[in-house]
C-alpha cells in the first residue's frame, strides 16, 4: 500500500507541478535500472526516433498497448536507424514487473521507475504516456493515454521523413 501512496502522491505533486515539459522541448536524460539491475541511461541526443512509454500493470489499457508495442517493435529492432523503443514501469517492484513482462512475451527494453523520478521529471499526468522524441532530442509527440497502431505509425512516419 506505501507503494500506490507514493506514487499517487508522485502523480499529485506532478499534477501541480509548474515546469511542465513541453512539445519541442529537450527530453530529459536519465538513468533507470532494468529488470535485470542494470542502469541503464537515456540519452536523449542518439541520432534516432524515440519512444518512452509511461505504464503500469494496474492501467486497463497497458496489456493491450504491451502487444501492440511488441508487434511494432519485432518490426524495426534489427534496423540500426530503427526506432528506440523504452517503457518506464512507474511504482511498481521488479519482480512484479518481471511477472507482468512474462506473461505478456515483451522483448523490448523496460526500465523501473519505483519511486516516480524520472515520471515526475517527465511531468507524467496519467498513464499511460507516450513521450515521441525526434533524432535530435526534442519532445515532438506527446500522447496520454492509448495510441492506436496507425497513429504511433503515422507519427513515427512523420519524423522520419522530417528534414530535422
Amino acid at each position: 500500500m506505501k507503494k500506490w501512496g507514493l506514487l499517487l502522491m508522485a502523480l499529485l505533486w506532478t499534477a501541480c507541478s509548474k515546469s511542465e515539459i513541453q512539445i519541442g522541448d529537450k527530453a530529459p536524460e536519465f538513468s533507470l535500472p532494468d529488470l535485470s539491475g542494470q542502469v541503464k541511461r537515456f540519452d536523449p541526443g542518439l541520432k534516432r526516433i524515440k519512444i518512452l512509454y509511461f505504464w503500469a500493470d494496474w492501467c486497463p489499457r497497458c496489456s493491450e498497448d504491451f502487444v501492440q508495442l511488441e508487434r511494432l517493435y519485432q518490426r524495426w529492432k534489427k534496423e540500426p536507424q530503427g526506432p528506440l523503443l523504452i517503457s518506464i514501469d512507474v511504482g511498481q517492484s521488479p519482480e512484479h514487473v518481471k511477472a507482468f513482462v512474462k506473461k505478456h512475451g515483451v522483448t523490448f527494453p523496460v526500465l523501473l521507475d519505483q519511486e516516480g523520478q524520472i515520471a515526475r521529471r517527465y511531468g507524467i499526468k496519467g498513464l499511460p504516456t507516450y513521450f515521441i522524441i525526434d533524432r535530435q532530442g526534442r519532445i515532438r509527440f506527446v500522447i496520454l493515454g492509448w495510441a492506436e497502431e496507425k497513429v504511433l505509425w503515422d507519427y513515427l512516419k512523420r519524423l522520419s521523413s522530417s528534414k530535422e
